[in-house]
């Protein structure tokens, strides 16, 4: 049965509504409606680029269709509801929320389609605890990278973008070499993503304007 780990999957928005903070659900709902929108902008780019003989693969579909196309998304969303508005901290809180978000409708979408091609097979649990977690985690992690240009004195928007596309991209395309040099970069990826993120959250109050 699939249902325990589909609800593990949603687990992490469960809580934050639990919560009841509705900026933290504001900034989540987001990210939910990134995903969601992902899926369309995502197969849509793919479809134009192989109809005109330029199908991406290996780096430039981590880059481009994965990595730009989501962290752009997720910025759009987060923009057009003013979840950034509030700068310094708040806004590295509010762009890990978006994350979270995106992650788990991410991770529910994939753990239907591994049921699916897989059923009730230790390979189904496999990926689908392996997608609960690397996947999540980096996200958490490009959600900070996104906001930095928040909250870093001297810095642009445009320029977390960049980061958290780049973060994001590399991550994608590691995983993709489907090597265990590949997959262990992936991991020190994410280690070193926390990192960074801990280091502007820890700097981002008193930047350019005063965060929670």
């Amino acid at each position: 049965m699939n249902a325990p780990f589909l609800l593990f999957a949603v687990l992490p928005i469960l809580i934050i509504a639990v919560m009841g903070d509705w900026d933290k659900i504001t900034a989540t709902c987001c990210g939910i409606a990134a995903a969601i929108a992902s899926i369309a902008v995502e197969k849509t780019i793919g479809q134009e680029f192989a109809l005109h003989g330029f199908p991406l693969m290996g780096g430039l579909r981590a880059f481009l269709l994965f990595g730009f196309t989501e962290e752009l998304l997720k910025y759009a969303s987060l923009t057009t509801a003013s979840c950034l508005t509030n700068k310094g901290r708040w806004a590295v809180q509010a762009s890990i929320f978006c994350g979270v978000g995106f992650a788990s409708i991410e991770n529910f979408l994939y753990t239907s389609g591994f049921w699916h091609a897989l059923g009730a097979t230790e390979s189904f649990s496999a990926l689908s605890l392996l997608r609960f977690f690397m996947p999540f985690m980096m996200h958490v992690a490009a959600g900070a990278l996104l906001a930095s240009g928040y909250c870093i004195r001297g810095f642009r928007p445009i320029g977390g973008l960049f980061l958290a596309t780049a973060y994001h991209g590399t991550y994608d395309a590691m995983l993709g070499t489907s090597s265990q040099a590949g997959i262990t970069i992936a991991y020190l990826l994410i280690l070193g993503g926390f990192v960074t993120s801990a280091f502007i959250y820890r700097n981002a109050s008193g930047s350019k304007t005063e965060g929670s």
